[in-house]
């Protein structure tokens, strides 16, 4: 069915297993249809940042594009994807407010980049004038809705892009509750109960780590990253979802 797999998004996409990298759900899937994989996703990564790295592997493997299955994992729309002059790269802006009373910026700037050495923003300004500027940000710049929307316009284009190739593009929420207005995008539901379709309650793949297997401290990675059964279950419903749609 696909020769390449190609996956990106935050942490819960990136996700570094070491020496378990074969429970990653790219891992599960590559092997499933005897394929090759790539994990182009980041910690902390903003949507615009996994659209970005999304772009940069198509551009550099134009003659994969029809046989490869893209899926991104959506975050939280509260990380902005910025340019950061201190480190002379690209980086993510977290406007989320328990990220906010941190006063961090996270130092994600390249997959083979060592970020160890890079101070943090408040470390070189006062902290009280970051917290003026998140504010500020918040205040006047900050509108989900906005935000959302500029994603599903991105995404409709990568979709149109990808199938006129003859690859295919898979969506579904890491960590928001991004529903597309659109039928033409495939996404992916991740709701547990079919009651959750009444109160239009969403699962994301965080919350189902979270809620389906809390009580197995087996199951949970560091800073509460999904184990080896929620990566299980991703590939499986990733499976099911292409056999649905292809009959």
């Amino acid at each position: 069915m696909f020769e390449n797999i190609v996956g990106t998004g935050c942490s819960f996409v990136k996700d570094n297993y070491k020496d378990k990298s074969k429970l990653h759900f790219l891992h599960l899937l590559g092997k499933e249809f005897n394929c090759r994989t790539y994990n182009v996703g980041m910690p902390g990564l903003s949507n615009d940042g996994s659209y970005f790295n999304l772009i940069d592997w198509m551009n550099n493997n134009i003659e994969k594009v029809g046989s490869t299955l893209f899926i991104i994992g959506i975050t939280e729309f509260t990380r902005i994807h910025i340019w950061n002059n201190i480190v002379n790269s690209y980086d993510t802006l977290w406007m989320g407010p328990h990220f906010a009373k941190k006063h961090a910026i996270l130092q994600n700037i390249g997959m083979n980049q060592d970020t160890s050495g890079f101070p943090n923003l408040c470390d070189l300004e006062n902290k009280e004038k970051i917290q003026s500027f998140i504010d500020i940000y918040v205040k006047y710049f900050y509108n989900e809705t906005f935000f959302k929307h500029k994603l599903e316009q991105k995404l409709i284009f990568l979709h149109n892009s990808i199938e006129n190739q003859g690859g295919k593009l898979i969506l579904f929420n890491s960590l928001d509750n991004f529903e597309p207005n659109t039928k033409k995008l495939n996404f992916l539901d991740l709701r547990i109960h079919e009651n959750q379709k009444i109160n239009n309650w969403k699962t994301s793949f965080n919350k189902f780590n979270k809620e389906k297997i809390r009580n197995d401290i087996n199951e949970w990675n560091f800073h509460g990253h999904p184990g080896h059964k929620a990566h299980s279950w991703l590939s499986e419903k990733i499976i099911n979802f292409l056999g649905e749609q292809n009959g």
